[in-house]
């Protein structure tokens, strides 16, 4: 699988979690971009995104990695892990799993299937 498709699948995936203004500012921000697909593009999308479903959806924070290959090409971290002392999310801030796992799992799924 190339680094592009990888990277539209971590987008379509971000726009899938979206409801409302917030996934018609996201779709409206990849149907603009007419440039290739770049780390700096990625980062700001991600960035622009988490923010907006941030705040509509009052979490306080979130990390984000992209991993590509084994190698972690894009991470950080946006709000805060606890908001009581202003402790600010991070990358490397641990966090519970939830349901994440099951994204996880049918990512793990779709892979195997593509083999």
């Amino acid at each position: 699988m190339s680094i592009r498709r990888s990277i539209l699948m971590v987008l379509i995936f971000l726009l899938s979690l979206s409801q409302g203004e917030v996934m018609a500012q996201s779709k409206s921000i990849v149907q603009e971009s007419q440039q290739p697909i770049t780390p700096e593009s990625v980062e700001t999308f991600v960035q622009t995104y988490l923010e907006a479903n941030m705040s509509a959806t009052h979490a306080p924070g979130v990390a984000f990695v992209m991993v590509y290959q084994g190698q972690v090409i894009y991470a950080d971290g946006f709000g805060f892990a606890d908001l009581e002392s202003q402790t600010p999310m991070t990358a490397d801030t641990p966090v519970r799993a939830g349901s994440v796992s099951k994204v996880v799992t049918s990512t793990a799924v779709m892979q195997l299937v593509e083999r």
